[in-house]
């Protein structure tokens, strides 16, 4: 491209990009709703929000797992209960595509949420179960296109769950000799 040309182009580029900005005013009528433990939040500690398929806003807090509905807070608390969620310290919230719901917590493994039973299933460290999770310190969790989640530990280890059969597999990782990282 000339210089001429180029000096054309950037004068453009400029142009549209002021234009498009200056085509969407911003919106001065946004309001924001702030949420406490006055309202009936178990903590104002929230480690991750997360909003599912039916439009529920998910609060994962130090203190249990929130249901908000934008009026009315439902709150996942442990119990005596197993079907009760397995921790208070909520790190990470994901949908799968059956609308289930995949909990970690900092210290008490993983849990399943099912809608349609309202109940809990766990995923735990178990030292004599090489398809149980590597540790129940979760630090967070990705929930991938095909279906895997991704548990990320606080050491940083990752392990993926297949969601359908619940088996937990390592990732393979490591260096060679020249320094370069291999699977």
């Amino acid at each position: 491209m000339s210089r001429g040309n180029m000096g054309k182009f950037i004068q453009l580029f400029f142009l549209v990009s002021i234009l498009s900005i200056s085509g969407f005013p911003a919106n001065p009528d946004v309001k924001f709703e702030y949420l406490t433990t006055v309202d009936g939040l178990p903590s104002n500690y929230i480690n991750v929000i997360f909003q599912d398929s039916f439009g529920f806003l998910w609060f994962g807090t130090r203190n249990g797992l929130v249901r908000y509905d934008g009026y009315n807070f439902k709150i996942y608390q442990p119990e005596i209960s197993s079907y009760s969620i397995s921790g208070r310290g909520i790190t990470s919230i994901h949908e799968d595509k059956n609308g289930n719901l995949w909990i970690g917590t900092d210290f008490n493994g993983l849990n399943k949420f099912d809608r349609k039973k309202e109940r809990f299933i766990h995923f735990k460290h178990d030292p004599l179960d090489s398809t149980s999770l590597r540790s129940n310190n979760i630090w967070t969790c990705y929930l991938d296109s095909s279906g895997y989640l991704w548990v990320v530990y606080a050491d940083f280890t990752p392990d993926i769950l297949n969601t359908t059969s619940g088996r937990v597999s390592p990732v393979q990782y490591g260096f060679d000799r020249s320094g370069i990282g291999r699977n």
